[in-house]
């Protein structure tokens, strides 16, 4: 019987943590958000290019600590898109949490942690 890697998830987890807190500022935060207006602040960045860094910063994140592309590639995608819902008003607060933790444990399931 193979050994659970509990290592390995805890990695996963975080970088997922350090991706959505250390490494996302409050400007990320706000600028990634389609609702988002710009009224008084001197970034104009479209909100979808600040979606796409903060995607590509959680898919770094999950690309190291995973060691596996696949893994980085799948989260650069999902990460777009449930963040992008959330935007959008198609998911709420918890249902992304709850999204995103399932990626993370299929991240750590791919890899072999089970």
């Amino acid at each position: 019987m193979a050994a659970v890697n509990i290592e390995a998830l805890f990695l996963i987890i975080f970088a997922h943590v350090v991706a959505e807190t250390a490494l996302q500022p409050t400007f990320m935060s706000a600028g990634k958000r389609r609702s988002w207006s710009p009224a008084g602040n001197t970034l104009t960045v479209p909100w979808h290019h600040w979606l796409a860094a903060h995607a590509m910063i959680n898919a770094g994140c999950i690309y190291l600590a995973t060691g596996s592309l696949v893994c980085g590639l799948l989260e650069l995608t999902n990460h777009a898109v449930i963040d992008g819902l959330k935007s959008w008003g198609l998911i709420n607060n918890r249902e992304d949490r709850a999204l995103h933790g399932l990626f993370l444990f299929v991240y750590w399931v791919f890899i072999g942690g089970v």
